[in-house]
């Protein structure tokens, strides 16, 4: 949302800093930004000129540091509406393959042949949730899956091992988890471009030093970690706002010693993944390595051939080999 020109009336206006207790920290961001409103176009983007007048005017009604007119609260603030409709169950996929199937990413056609290998069993299970007697009574929520790491430098050095069998597990996560939530009846939007982020959470113009322009319209948003370090840098103040709304999908887990900042710079634990300080059931993991996370899990692929689920073979008819596989993917993990 933008407040508006004040560049014509800001430079031949005077103004004071107030001095209000309730905002304690006003005097101190003015001081800042007279110094420092060039280094950001969001600035100006917002009315800034380097004037007081525009300075505490962008203050009051976008940061809310100091006091201001009559505004109620910062634009991004603002509730979004409650939820209008109940999530219903899906038996079909159809409207994950819509958002999904125009990428000629080799990460999401991964995706892809995933969810459409498992579908028939997404589908059965929707059906028999229909069937059931249990009736849902959650909220249809706008959901984003933002896939940080296929993103950028990062994207491009990901998508080149993919068919070279990469990190394929965090895909895994991302098929599996995008199939439940489309069978759940939640709206989906996926995402693989931090400009497209950028316009869908309403970020500034600019580096991220501002907050964004209106009320985040996502329920929840499913990001990694390169993706958080993306919202980080695009949400400004917003980001602490909304942080509750994220959820990260973190195949190895996070451990609480990791995830606050202060005690692993306390007790030494470096790492180049931690230190966000969310609740540690934000995190989403593959694996229960760490019951203070959310097991997310993901669906194993039957071994039994259809014609012998079918009833075409007895169990006793066939026979597997006690066989056990120990799995580097690089050589350097094996030193």
């Amino acid at each position: 949302m933008y407040i508006g020109p004040y560049n014509s009336k800001g430079l031949n206006q005077k103004c004071e800093v107030p001095t209000d207790p309730a905002y304690p920290v006003c005097a101190e961001k003015v001081e800042f930004l007279r110094a420092w409103w060039q280094s950001d176009p969001c600035y100006a983007f917002y009315g800034v000129d380097g004037s007081t007048c525009s300075i505490l005017v962008y203050l009051s009604q976008m940061e809310d540091f100091c006091p201001g007119g009559n505004h109620t609260a910062v634009p991004w603030h603002h509730k979004t509406p409650s939820y209008t409709k109940k999530a219903m169950i899906r038996d079909t996929l159809s409207p994950l393959y819509e958002v999904i199937s125009n990428s000629s990413s080799p990460a999401v056609k991964f995706i892809q042949s995933r969810v459409e290998r498992l579908s028939e069993r997404w589908t059965w299970a929707g059906k028999r949730m229909k069937q059931s007697r249990i009736k849902t009574v959650t909220p249809q929520m706008k959901v984003l899956l933002y896939l940080g790491a296929l993103v950028g430098s990062v994207g491009q050095r990901f998508e080149a091992t993919v068919d070279r069998g990469g990190p394929l597990g965090e895909l895994v996560q991302w098929a599996d988890l995008s199939a439940c939530l489309t069978i759940m009846g939640h709206n989906l939007t996926f995402s693989t471009s931090q400009h497209q982020l950028h316009s869908l959470i309403g970020a500034a113009p600019g580096q991220g030093s501002c907050p964004i322009q209106r009320p985040l319209t996502f329920d929840l948003i499913y990001t990694d970690y390169h993706g958080l370090a993306h919202l980080h840098r695009a949400m400004g103040l917003a980001f602490q706002h909304y942080q509750c709304r994220f959820r990260i999908l973190d195949s190895f887990g996070t451990e609480p010693a990791f995830n606050l900042a202060s005690y692993a710079h306390i007790r030494g634990y470096k790492t180049l993944w931690g230190s966000w300080g969310l609740q540690p059931l934000q995190y989403m993991t593959m694996f229960p390595h760490t019951p203070d996370n959310s097991f997310l899990g993901f669906v194993s692929e039957e071994v039994v051939k259809k014609e012998e689920r079918d009833g075409g073979l007895k169990p006793e008819s066939y026979k597997k080999d006690r066989i056990a596989v120990v799995y580097g993917k690089q050589e350097y993990m094996w030193q």
